[in-house]
C-alpha cells in the first residue's frame, strides 16, 4: 500500500499532467471584424483554442492555456481580403512572457499560418480578461477582469 500511495503522489505532481505555458493572442480586426476567425493547432493537428467573435476596430486580447510545444496558429479571414489594408489597418501577434514575441501587420488575404514553440513557462498568464457585463453580446462566464472574450477547444 506504501508503494501505490507514493506513486500516487508522484503522478499527482507529474508536470505533464497540467498546462504548463500560455500564449497570448493580440488581435485588432479591420472593419469588418466577424469576417476574422483563428484557430490554433497542436503537432498532432488537433485544434486545441478557437477565436472569440471580434468587434470592429477593436483590439481583443484572448490568453490561451497551453503546454509546451510546437503549435500553428492560422488565421481566416471570410471575405479573403485580411484585415490590412484596405478596409482598416488590422494586425495580430502572438506572445508570453517566456520568449514569444511574434507580430503580423501585413495580413492581406485569405488565411495566413504562424509556426511557434511555446517553452516552459514559469511566469503565471495574466488573468482572464474579458466582458464580464451579463447582458452584453460579448459576456463571457469564466472573466475575471474585463475585456477576455476567447475560449479554448
Amino acid at each position: 500500500m506504501k508503494h501505490l500511495s507514493t506513486l500516487l503522489l508522484f503522478l499527482l505532481s507529474f508536470p505533464s499532467f497540467s498546462q504548463n505555458s500560455w500564449v497570448n493572442v493580440e488581435l485588432l480586426p479591420d472593419n469588418y471584424g466577424s469576417e476574422t476567425t483563428w484557430e490554433i493547432y497542436n503537432s498532432l493537428d488537433e485544434v486545441v483554442a478557437l477565436s472569440p467573435s471580434y468587434i470592429n476596430n477593436t483590439l481583443q486580447v484572448t490568453t490561451v492555456p497551453l503546454d509546451e510545444g510546437d503549435y500553428n496558429f492560422v488565421i481566416y479571414d471570410e471575405f479573403g481580403d485580411g484585415i490590412c489594408c484596405g478596409f482598416g489597418e488590422g494586425w495580430f501577434g502572438l506572445s508570453n512572457d517566456c520568449g514569444l514575441d511574434q507580430y503580423v501587420y501585413d495580413f492581406a488575404g485569405p488565411t495566413s499560418t504562424v509556426f511557434f514553440t511555446l517553452e516552459q513557462c514559469a511566469q503565471p498568464p495574466p488573468p482572464m480578461v474579458g466582458c464580464m457585463d451579463e447582458t452584453a453580446l460579448n459576456f463571457n462566464p469564466e472573466a475575471d477582469q474585463n475585456n477576455y472574450t476567447g475560449q479554448v477547444a
